[in-house]
């Protein structure tokens, strides 16, 4: 049964277009060479372009699922206290873009 005081978990995918920009004679003048240099990450991001948003899942749980959820998903911050973690939860409005 769904309790007010469960949390709705929503899991999304954000898509980018990113360019990247390559002197042909820097690649030898191999396109394909130019393209391997990008997929190895050796070439700087030149542009990108927000796409959008896709939620892919929407899960309703309690507060101690919750809590097993933000430990999985943040093991960088296992030394907060339940509380703590919690209010930062709670705290879940972006402060940039809602009134």
């Amino acid at each position: 049964m769904i309790s007010s005081k469960d949390y709705v978990v929503i899991r999304a995918t954000s898509k980018f277009t990113q360019v990247y920009v390559v002197p042909l004679d820097d690649a030898d003048n191999d396109v394909d060479k130019a393209r391997t240099m990008v997929q190895e990450e050796q070439v700087k991001e030149f542009s990108q372009t927000y796409l959008g948003q896709n939620i892919f899942d929407v899960d309703v749980v309690n507060e101690e699922q919750l809590l097993a959820l933000f430990s999985t998903d943040n093991p960088h911050l296992s030394s907060w206290s339940d509380e703590r973690k919690l209010n930062f939860v709670n705290k879940y409005k972006q402060t940039r873009g809602i009134k």
